[in-house]
């Protein structure tokens, strides 16, 4: 099974669940720092219009009923600043956003 994630710049990155044993959430966060470099505990996941915190991390994707129609969008955590644009947490000149 695939599932599309929208991520905030309107892309959309296809997660193929059907190599993966039992996927939780933190394994979908992964797939997302593998393809877009956006850190994990800078994500947040939202199903269904519902954000998850990261003590869902752990959590199994089939807990939540994940299926290819399911909607998943991948947020930024604002909190935390990079160099100007107050978007990454890194600081320092750092910045990994690529907005400026």
């Amino acid at each position: 099974m695939i599932v599309k994630c929208l991520l905030p710049t309107d892309k959309i990155l296809e997660f193929d669940m059907n190599g993966q044993i039992n996927p939780t959430i933190y394994n979908l966060k992964s797939f997302v720092y593998e393809k877009e470099k956006i850190p994990i505990d800078m994500q947040i996941i939202e199903l269904d219009n519902k954000k998850l915190s990261q003590k869902h991390d752990k959590l199994k994707l089939k807990k939540f009923k994940v299926i290819e129609s399911t909607k998943v969008r991948i947020l930024y955590d604002l909190d935390g600043s990079c160099c100007e644009c107050d978007l990454c947490g890194f600081g320092g000149g750092e910045c990994i956003c690529q907005i400026l």
